[in-house]
């Protein structure tokens, strides 16, 4: 029987219910302050909501690859202090997560108390989906719900086995939210479609651009990735990173566009340094050749004018991933660029997505122009690939479940 139907928060009587939430505080922390705040504001209204309601809330997140030399800096306890001031209560933080803490603590929670959980990679059974692990962890949940979309492509045991392990589960409301918006994306959004996408890997991003590859009008492609696809056209790309394994890949991409009448771009021009990365021996080239002994950092002022146009044309744009090396000033202007030029755009639905293009995004302070901001980075990728993820799926219910769990949410 198929899968069908996804409770939300909102459907379940949370009243004395241990709640356990799955957030992502995946976020930089400078000097023991939490220095961005788009992932965490994101889950507010679930975490707001669930307090609202009297559940016993308790917290679960991860940080980074945690190792033991790391430990101490991947540490969620400085996010109780944002989570007590935004939310007005207090917060109990649990660092021995196996312990019979949580348990105890919880059934003396109310709306001015929750419980945030030590990081949860901080256990080596997360990563590796120990089913009992989420055994555990199960015994002390009534209702699982998942807040973390940017996360729910991993088969790790706080998204996809403890949904698996409890009986009531379902999605917060900005998970829902990024569902709909990506949804809306890939099958509803008005045309011309532009999609732009920069960062690292070919392998990372082409399959999801592939899967949109009827629904777009046209392609924007810089950062690391334009030069595996310039290389597959021949094109001489100096020292830049290529990714041979996907050389094959962009070249099939390429003639599928190219079959379809639908134009591809690429950088024209670059902002290049020497192999040393001596700065003031930086060069904007003349086309879209990359000189021998020298690497492309930002794409230059012809191709920032040929994309600019190109997503002027735009009445949906979706964008993923630095078209340079923006964290370094020297290098900003590209992706500043396109973020400037979105922005400009008229009547267009705006969607950005990635840690990266989202921190470009807050650095051009122009978020408020964007329709929408994505936390889903490689999530939201795989999601547009495959239409559903591991922390999705998990949370799923046959028609028959559904209605079972319906019939026994008013004695629940």
């Amino acid at each position: 029987m198929p899968r069908t139907h996804v409770y939300s928060i909102d459907d379940f009587e949370l009243k004395d219910k241990k709640v356990f939430i799955r957030t992502d505080f995946n976020v930089p922390v400078k000097n023991g302050f939490v220095e961005d705040h788009i992932r965490l504001q994101s889950a507010l209204s679930t975490l707001k909501y669930a307090l609202k309601n009297q559940a016993r809330v308790i917290i679960g997140s991860h940080r980074g690859r945690p190792n033991k030399d790391n430990k101490k800096k991947l540490s969620l306890e400085p996010f109780g202090y944002y989570l007590g001031k935004e939310l007005n209560c207090e917060v109990l933080f649990i660092e021995d997560i196996e312990s019979v803490i949580p348990s105890v603590l919880l059934s003396s929670l109310n709306e001015k108390k929750i419980v945030l959980l030590e990081n949860l990679r901080f256990h080596p059974g997360e990563e590796k989906g120990d089913r009992h692990w989420a055994e555990q962890l199960s015994s002390y949940v009534d209702i699982y719900i998942n807040e973390a979309f940017s996360v729910s492509h991993r088969h790790h045991v706080s998204v996809e086995a403890l949904p698996q392990a409890v009986k009531n589960c379902g999605q917060g409301f900005s998970m829902k939210k990024e569902q709909e918006i990506l949804d809306y994306i890939r099958d509803r959004s008005p045309s011309p479609f532009v999609l732009l996408a920069g960062g690292v890997k070919v392998s990372d991003k082409i399959k999801a651009i592939d899967c949109l590859i009827d629904r777009v009008d046209s392609v924007l492609i810089g950062g690391v990735m334009a030069y595996t696809f310039l290389k597959a056209k021949g094109v001489s790309t100096g020292e830049a990173f290529i990714q041979k394994e996907s050389l094959k890949m962009a070249e099939n991409f390429i003639n599928r566009l190219q079959i379809r009448e639908k134009p591809l771009l690429l950088p024209i021009d670059h902002v290049v340094v020497p192999m040393n990365g001596n700065k003031n021996k930086k060069k904007i080239t003349n086309d879209s050749e990359v000189p021998d002994g020298f690497c492309p950092m930002d794409i230059g002022p012809k191709t920032i004018e040929l994309f600019s146009k190109e997503l002027n044309k735009a009445r949906t744009v979706f964008w993923n991933g630095p078209v340079g090396k923006f964290e370094d000033h020297e290098f900003s202007k590209g992706t500043l660029s396109m973020c400037e030029a979105i922005t400009q755009c008229k009547n267009t639905f705006r969607v950005v997505g990635g840690g990266d293009s989202i921190a470009a995004v807050l650095q051009s302070g122009k978020q408020e122009c964007f329709d929408y901001i994505s936390t889903g980075g490689g999530a939201a990728l795989k999601y547009l690939e495959q239409g559903s993820l591991p922390g999705i799926d998990s949370l799923l219910k046959t028609p028959q479940e559904a209605k079972l769990l319906k019939e026994s949410l008013s004695s629940f």
